[in-house]
């Protein structure tokens, strides 16, 4: 069934937005139209900045599901330049949208959120769910994000970014994995990781380095590259993982691999992949000839015999595996199995109970049939022993001459490219004493051991970590007495095995022996070091995934949350990592002169004037331990209700949908329900005027908006309005039912207990007596119950604090508020004496400080969120202007001769004299200046920011800006890029918007700079 074919089901009007059905329509028409993915397309333009001009025509969470979109889209189709513009816009898009102090955390659920919705296009319910998340995640809530972060095993990481997230053994497309260098790349920095290096197997193309070092580049992740070579040593392959270095960035590696000794090394490399294809595709016709049967008689169905070159398209562009071949013989045999499926419900109708029993059977032997059973039944090479084992050098049939070498003769050739180089070996199915003698003799050229690949470990193909590791930090070592004794003790083991080369074998371990000094001088000066790989694939349902973190590098919480969660699921390895935290501080002193320098030598000034510059976790070894300190990032996948059942699914049980998805003006209007009852109740039962009685509540209640709404105000527009936004487009309603909730419960805290219960009846505190005590105590404990909510809703650290001190910011008003008010209520001849005053204003306590409060809170949350708002604006003007200024440099070197300012003075004839090949200086201008059009009329603080900036730029800097933008003059121009959908589909917002305002924008400018 097609995604536009999906009807979705009746759901009651109470649960998700209209905002969220609108935004699952997007999707799914971006998934289904291909003539409207060609206009999003040009939303990916490099220069459009996320919060330009573009978002006039397509929604921000539209732009990031055809990202994601063109991310996970087909293996096959190369276009890599395609997916590597659609990564640098969804990091863009996902981490300009976050504006709260868990920014980076909630752009990582945020793609998590629409890669799902992306995948779940057959259960529209489940879209609508995930569609409401994302736009709910959005606000940057903790509680939201942390709970989501949750659902999908995301392990919270710092926001400073100095986590010590790695995975020094992943694979891509182009070998056994599922996912493009680009996707892989995108997953990693959802989960948190920080270093990756991903494997190939005996070669590696330059376009499949260049998309991932260029993807890597773009989510500031260290990527190395690394090739796995087989070499043959006894009766086995010794895996070494060669990792080139030295490379100053990107260009430098790609230079590297068209040298020509390299480019021949590669060659090789490729006959050594063919013969393993070979294998594998003997495989397939051995399973054709003996196990087809087999499974078609099992499982009662009829799978026609498989051909390869259906397979090779499955493959795509990895190099075939054993790991392809069962996944494709899974997807082959599915439709087979529903079909079987249908007939055995229909048998299974009024059928004896032995009968039903054996269907039954029947129908979970299909459930558990995974790729990983299929490999177990029918591919390993005990059930094949017809076809020659490639992994046993001895049976093998025209091996290629590269895996004919021993380690030492592969690790010269490699020692001959121009390049440095770490040697990774792989202990798959290697012990500690095949370990020793090769290490003996490579004589150093091995740098790392693998000692944790995760698929090895859980799947017990290495037993001996311990001994291992044990053997290279005694090799490291200086005391040659414990190398010698562990040597001695493999001696005495291999003594009593019945290996049948067991006589050459402890031959050479003597050697050894006697050879010891010289085996630590290889590592003496660089130590034997040890590495951790996940060995991920992303295919296998019942291994962990990608990515390890030491968790001493998480913040304590989620430390304990770990240890206490460790199981199946997220699993903490034995590996001890000797972590260290390493803070850089520095100083400027000399922008202070000599006398600065002076007093700055002075240790206990010198030690408070340091300043924080860079602070990073690392690793500096790894070590087998029992207590390890080293987890999983990647989880088991969840147990999906399987399709193979005797019972259909339930429709009512399926579309059970939980509360946290009702709409979300219902909740609003909940929370401000919640709050009022009790705010309302407090008052009518404490308060003998009818007055504070009945309208206590909605007192209180204003005085909550209209602080909400001061405050928003305050922080997006100022003093200088920006020219088409409204006062209501700076209110969040949202933030003012959450207000107003714990504004609500604040009344029968303050009013009740902390007034009538504790001061007034314990203690005796009242207006008349001690009225300092009443106000401070008051403000105070309001100030920690404010604070303390405002970190559960997530507000800027800087208001949650603030609201704290704000509590002895207004003890002094509360005061003056009640000293004014007592005087006003004598003026009128209200009352007769000050007594008489401040015994009624007793029952107006808690309003004045409440009132009090509220007229800091106005100031302290408006300024914290104006200072959200400027650091946005900075961010967006620091990387526009940047790019004006690149854009008029590359001008300046295209017209080498010419007065670049007075020649844009006329930009219609200057840019009408640009070369065809540089054409594309002209659509960077326009883009440029629409976007610092947008940010001028549209984003708050935008006229402050850019004041600023251009007041901090130079004369001549200035003009560049000045003269850049003239370029919006070009009216026909400009009109006719945005028709032809420079921004995308849905121009005519656009167009109005350019039309109606660029002369106004740009008079602006001119009579302030000009």
């Amino acid at each position: 069934m097609s995604k536009a074919a999906v009807q979705v089901p009746r759901i009651s009007r109470i649960y998700f937005d209209p905002a969220d059905h609108e935004l699952l329509a997007i999707v799914n028409e971006i998934l289904e139209n291909e003539s409207l993915r060609s206009h999003q397309k040009r939303l990916l333009d490099p220069y459009l900045h996320p919060h330009g001009i573009k978002e006039l025509s397509a929604q921000r969470e539209s732009r990031v599901a055809y990202a994601i979109i063109q991310l996970l889209r087909s293996l096959e189709n190369g276009e890599a330049g395609e997916r590597l513009q659609a990564l640098r816009s969804v990091k863009e898009e996902a981490l300009s949208s976050a504006i709260t102090d868990m920014r980076i955390n909630t752009a990582r659920v945020q793609l998590q959120l629409m890669k799902e919705l992306v995948r779940s296009g057959d259960d529209p319910v489940r879209q609508l769910e995930l569609a409401h998340d994302f736009r709910q995640v959005s606000g940057g809530k903790p509680g939201v994000v942390r709970r989501l972060l949750d659902r999908y095993h995301l392990l919270e990481m710092p926001e400073s970014g100095d986590q010590l997230t790695f995975d020094s053994h992943v694979h891509d497309a182009s070998t056994k994995g599922r996912k493009t260098p680009t996707h892989l790349v995108m997953d990693a920095w959802i989960k948190g990781i920080k270093q990756i290096t991903v494997v190939y197997y005996h070669f590696v193309r330059p376009e499949v380095a260049a998309e991932l070092l260029e993807a890597a580049e773009i989510m500031g992740i260290t990527v190395r590259i690394g090739v796995e070579l087989w070499a043959r040593h006894r009766a086995k392959f010794v895996q070494l993982i060669w990792v080139p270095r030295g490379f100053s960035d990107p260009r430098d590696f790609l230079s590297f691999l068209n040298e020509p000794v390299v480019n021949r090394f590669m060659k090789e490399g490729e006959k050594s992949a063919d013969y393993f294809k070979r294998h594998v595709l003997a495989l397939l016709d051995n399973f054709n000839k003996k196990h087809l049967k087999k499974l078609n008689s099992e499982f009662e169905i009829k799978l026609p015999p498989l051909e390869v070159a259906p397979f090779l398209a499955f493959v795509g562009a990895g190099q075939a595996s054993t790991l392809h071949l069962a996944e494709f013989i899974y997807h082959k045999v599915q439709p087979l199995f529903k079909e079987r499926l249908t007939v055995l419900r229909a048998e299974a109708k009024g059928a004896a109970p032995d009968k039903l029993k054996k269907i039954e059977e029947k129908i979970a032997k299909m459930a558990a049939f995974y790729p990983e059973v299929v490999f177990q039944n029918y591919l390993k090479s005990s059930k094949n022993p017809e076809v020659p084992d490639p992994h046993n050098p001895q049976t093998a049939v025209d091996l290629p001459a590269r895996l004919s070498l021993s380690p030492k003769e592969l690790l010269s050739e490699v020692n001959k490219l121009p390049a440095g180089y770490r040697i990774n070996m792989n202990l798959t199915g290697l012990y500690a004493p095949e370990v020793l003698e090769v290490l003996y003799d490579c004589e150093g050229l091995i740098t790392h051991l693998e000692l944790m690949n995760l698929k090895d470990y859980l799947t017990k193909k290495i037993n001996n970590y311990e001994g291992i590791d044990e053997l290279r930090q005694a090799i490291n070592g200086t005391n040659i007495i414990r190398l010698k004794h562990i040597v001695r003790r493999m001696i005495s083991d291999l003594e009593q095995s019945s290996e049948p080369d067991k006589e050459e074998r402890l031959k050479k371990m003597r050697v050894i022996l006697h050879d010891l000094p010289r085996l630590q001088s290889f590592y003496r000066e660089s130590p034997l070091k040890a590495q951790l790989g996940s060995d991920s694939t992303g295919r296998s349902r019942q291994l962990h995934g990608m990515g390890l973190v030491v968790l001493d590098s998480l913040a304590p919480s989620v430390q304990r949350k770990v240890r206490k969660e460790n199981s199946i699921n997220r699993r903490i390895v034995p590996i001890k990592a000797q972590a260290l935290h390493v803070v850089t501080y520095g100083t400027e002193v000399d922008k202070f002169g000599l006398w600065g320098q002076f007093w700055h030598r002075l240790p206990i000034i010198n030690r408070r004037s340091l300043s924080k510059i860079e602070e990073k976790w690392q690793a500096s070894d790894f070590s087998y331990s029992k207590d390890g300190n080293v987890a999983t990032l990647g989880g088991i996948a969840e147990e999906t209700p399987t399709p193979y059942t005797l019972e259909e699914e339930s429709e009512r049980a399926r579309y059970k949908i939980p509360l946290r998805y009702m709409r979300s003006d219902i909740i609003n209007w909940l929370k401000v329900l919640g709050g009022f009852i009790p705010a309302f109740l407090s008052f009518f039962f404490t308060k003998d005027w009818w007055l504070l009685a009945y309208f206590g509540a909605i007192i209180w209640f204003a005085i909550t908006g209209v602080r909400n709404v001061m405050q928003s105000v305050l922080a997006g527009r100022g003093i200088s309005n920006a020219p088409l936004l409204h006062w209501t487009d700076f209110v969040s309603w949202g933030r003012v039912a959450d207000s107003l909730l714990y504004s609500g419960i604040s009344v029968p805290l303050l009013d009740w207990l902390v007034n009538g219960v504790i001061l007034k009846d314990m203690f005796g505190v009242t207006t008349s007596h001690h009225v300092f005590i009443l106000y401070t105590v008051n403000s105070l404990v309001n100030g920690v119950y404010i604070t303390s909510h405002n970190f559960m809703r997530g507000l800027p650290k800087s208001a949650a604090v603030g609201n704290f001190f704000r509590s002895i910011l207004s003890i002094p008003i509360a005061l003056g508020m009640s000293h004014l008010a007592g005087r006003m209520l004598l003026f009128f001849g209200i009352f007769a004496t000050i007594g008489e005053a401040n015994t009624e204003l007793q029952f107006w306590a808690a309003m004045i400080s409440k009132l009090a409060s509220d007229l800091v809170a106005a100031v302290i949350e408006g300024l914290a969120d104006r200072g959200v708002n400027m650091r946005l604006r900075k961010a967006d003007y620091k990387l526009k202007l940047s790019q004006i200024f690149d854009n008029y440099a590359k001008l300046e070197a295209v017209f080498p001769e010419k007065n670049l300012l007075a020649a844009l003075e006329k930009p219609q004839e200057f840019y009408s004299q640009l070369p065809p090949e540089q054409s594309n200086l002209e659509h960077i201008a326009i883009v440029n200046s629409l976007d610092m059009l947008y940010f001028w009329a549209y984003q708050p603080r935008a006229h402050t920011v850019f004041h600023e900036a251009m007041n901090a730029l130079s004369g001549p800097e200035r003009q560049i800006i000045l003269r850049s933008m003239s370029i919006l003059d070009l009216e026909q121009r400009i009109s006719q890029l945005l028709v032809e959908r420079l921004v995308g589909k849905d121009f005519n917002k656009a167009l109005a918007f350019y039309l109606g305002n660029h002369k106004r924008f740009m008079r602006s400018l001119l009579k302030r700079y000009a």
